[in-house]
């Protein structure tokens, strides 16, 4: 707001480097993608991208970070002076947004440039080997990490090496990483209990947090989003409402989204589907589309129509283009024996795009 105002005032004040500057950290934060552009703009006409290092690289990283890789990519080649930064930036890009073999082959570009790693670029390209399944590549920045002797001394090397060992399903590996970090937190031990969750060894996961508990480190929003994802694996449901009612009661942890779904999904798995309703019409949150698929998956297997109708029609009501929620009702209807109605249901999956493209209100969500 303050940098359009300054930029229409009558006394001439005109944005300089350092103004550009803020001005992009304020569009990585708030995601302004269009005023980015315009700013884009306004430094590439004044020559600045090729002779500012700092507004480059600032300009790329917020690209990076709001998965305009492209834009990024093309910053990142007119930059006069590729640092370790700038290379960090482009890296962790695409290991936040999928793309981990294209990450660890800029990590390659970088080194055989003469580019040495930091801290920064491990953890992103950590982040990638992880994404990727990449453990041969993991292991290769684990001896890097050693010799550099960052494990000891950076806590956010030592966290994003346990994650990886723990997605590539190497828990051994993963549990000497975190038995030599000298001051784990929270997302090392979250790190550490997604591991054994992922291969579900659920008395491990709760060997790990009662020692994490009584070692003074408290669980977040993420380590009982885990463990309630654990627990629905599982078809745990008794533990699984024990840990939500803890994380509510106990540590005043509002859930979120994520955790009501995980809680559906729990419940529904276990046949209550009932009781995932009444979850779901008493949570403070306006459910999501992935909710209501949740409650459709748990339907069909269960092969219940009239519960499923009900989360078809707010599934569609959310976003009437939503393919998998007619072709999971279609299923379910011709599971059911009934032939009419899923027919009826694919003739709309059918018609919807023509509805939607012509402005007509689909006749599901027509009101009188």
């Amino acid at each position: 707001m303050y940098f359009e105002e300054m930029k229409h005032k009558d006394e001439g004040v005109f944005p300089n480097p350092v103004s550009f500057l803020c001005a992009l950290k304020a569009c990585g934060i708030v995601r302004d993608i269009e005023q980015c552009e315009e700013i884009h703009a306004e430094i590439s006409r004044q020559g600045l991208l090729r002779t500012n290092v700092q507004l480059g690289s600032t300009l790329l990283d917020v690209y990076a970070k709001l998965g305009f890789l492209d834009k990024a990519q093309d910053v990142f080649e007119m930059l006069p002076v590729k640092d370790v930064v700038s290379w960090t930036s482009l890296i962790g890009g695409y290991a936040d947004h999928g793309y981990g073999e294209e990450a660890l082959n800029f990590l390659e570009e970088m080194k055989y440039t003469g580019i040495l790693p930091n801290a920064a670029t491990f953890v992103c390209s950590l982040k990638a080997c992880g994404a990727i399944g990449s453990s041969s590549k993991g292991q290769e920045i684990h001896l890097e990490v050693c010799r550099q002797k960052l494990l000891s001394k950076n806590i956010r090397v030592g966290n994003a090496l346990v994650d990886m060992y723990a997605k590539c399903g190497l828990l051994s590996e993963a549990q000497k990483v975190f038995n030599k970090i000298p001051d784990r937190n929270i997302i090392t031990w979250t790190s550490l209990i997604a591991g054994y969750a992922q291969i579900r060894e659920t008395s491990d996961v709760c060997i790990i947090l009662k020692e994490m508990i009584e070692l003074g480190v408290f669980p977040n929003l993420v380590t009982f989003l885990v463990l309630l994802s654990a627990c629905s694996h599982r078809g745990l449901v008794r533990k699984g409402q024990a840990c939500f009612k803890l994380m509510c009661r106990d540590y005043g942890i509002i859930p979120t989204i994520e955790h009501y779904n995980c809680m559906v999904d729990l419940l529904g798995r276990a046949g209550q589907l009932e009781e995932a309703v009444e979850m779901i019409e008493k949570m403070p949150l306006n459910p999501d589309l992935r909710l209501w698929h949740t409650l459709l998956g748990a339907c069909r297997m269960l092969g219940n129509v009239e519960i499923s109708e009900q989360a078809f029609q707010h599934a569609v009501k959310l976003d009437e283009t939503d393919d998998s929620a007619y072709i999971c009702m279609y299923n379910i209807y011709a599971d059911a024996g009934m032939q009419e109605n899923a027919e009826k249901v694919e003739a709309l999956r059918i018609q919807k795009e023509a509805w939607c493209k012509s402005g007509i209100g689909h006749p599901l969500l027509a009101t009188d």
